[in-house]
């Protein structure tokens, strides 16, 4: 029996693997704030469907005692059920205030959804460009340990100095601790690709396909744009408020019917009645929903000019860039060239050792050094998908 138990822990566990949808899909669903947003337009949903109502009905008691002259004191009783009717234009207008909440909700949503995937997608493409340089740094240090074993070899046939194999013993060291490092930024990548897909961070994920760095152009319009679609529904809600604000001096009337008694005589009654107000402060919440409206103007062009300017310093850095990568492939290109021809002439007797090693270190740099700048690259585009997804997600 204790075999089989020991048996069972024995048993790897599978993981569950996600690419970079998934990823997304999964932060989407599982994000608090996402949720409370979604539950606040159903609470909109339903406060517009309760505008639609009248207001619950009233039953109002009456007693008074009347002594008309040369006649006893009597009694009156009455009983009346009011129904209080509102406009329907002030119907209309609270509930153009909450159709314009519900746009406000929705374009919050769709701007946090943005955000949430532009994260996402960002964290997979740091995660990506960090296991290349993982694998990179791990393949320099399988050559720089071959290297080292040949430095051996030849040096116990009297071939290589003792300061040439120190040397080389001290290349491969460095290079196990750009392995140690590179795996350590690997595994933070990871992590934070974990964390903001509201996973686990022992969760097992798939590299990303990386897109080929080229140049962005960026869209003309922008009225479009999650916080745009806020700001148009927000003057619609001011709008509205006005709306209220002139509809609320005369709201609407009340009608009544009800039964009373008097002189002993019983009697059916019916009544209808307006509030007008002699005078009403109105005037400033009118004036407050224009302050609003110009607030909020200006709030949506101060937006407008900031995002296009953050975003043309995006293009540009993305253009520079993918220029930059272009040019640096080119060169490692040579490099690759220079250590396959150093290989060759070492082979072959007429090149040293040490040559190799000093062109194999050339090619690294240059792969270290595009790799940084292709960091800088998906860094920058996935800040700039955060406001522009890519085409097949909208």
């Amino acid at each position: 029996m204790r075999f089989f138990w020991l048996s069972l822990v024995a048993i790897p566990v599978m993981a569950t693997s996600y690419n970079v949808t998934e990823l997304m899909n999964n932060a989407l669903q599982n994000d608090a704030a996402l949720k409370a947003d979604r539950e606040t337009i159903e609470q909109l949903f339903t406060q517009k469907e309760a505008t639609k109502l009248w207001e619950n009905p009233e039953l109002m008691f009456s007693y008074g005692r009347t002594k008309p002259d040369g006649i006893g004191a009597q009694n009156e009783y009455g009983v009346t059920l009011v129904q209080a009717i509102e406009k329907s234009a002030l119907k209309s207008a609270k509930q153009k205030i909450l159709d314009a909440k519900i746009l406000q909700t929705k374009a919050l949503i769709v701007q946090k959804e943005n955000e949430l995937k532009g994260e996402v997608r960002q964290r997979a493409y740091l995660y990506t460009i960090a296991a290349q340089m993982s694998d990179k740094a791990e393949e320099a240090l399988v050559l720089a340990k071959t290297f080292r074993q040949k430095g051996e070899k030849r040096f116990a046939q009297g071939a290589l100095s003792k300061a040439d194999l120190l040397k080389l013993t001290v290349e491969e060291e460095k290079i196990a601790q750009e392995v140690q490092s590179s795996q350590i930024k690997r595994d933070s990548a990871k992590y934070l690709l974990a964390i903001s897909a509201r996973l686990s961070s022992s969760a097992d994920i798939t590299p990303l396909k990386l897109p080929a760095p080229t140049a962005v152009d960026l869209p003309s319009e922008m009225d479009n744009l999650p916080m745009m679609v806020y700001y148009k529904s927000l003057n619609e809600e001011y709008r509205a408020q006005k709306e209220v604000a002139i509809e609320s001096v005369i709201p609407g009337f009340k009608a009544g019917i009800g039964v009373a008694q008097l002189y002993a005589q019983h009697s059916l009654t019916a009544s209808l009645s307006m509030p007008i107000p002699i005078y009403h402060r109105n005037e400033l919440h009118l004036k407050n929903a224009e302050s609003k409206i110009s607030e909020n103007a200006l709030r949506e062009q101060s937006y407008r000019y900031e995002i296009q300017q953050k975003l043309l310093r995006q293009q540009k850095m993305l253009t520079s860039l993918s220029s930059l990568i272009v040019s640096q492939q080119h060169i490692i290109d040579q490099a690759s060239k220079m250590v396959s021809l150093s290989q060759r002439s070492y082979e072959e007797g007429y090149g040293t050792l040490l040559e190799l090693i000093d062109a194999r270190r050339v090619l690294v740099a240059h792969q270290h050094e595009i790799l940084n700048n292709l960091e800088m690259y998906y860094d920058t585009l996935g800040e700039m998908q955060k406001t522009f997804p890519p085409t097949e997600e909208k």
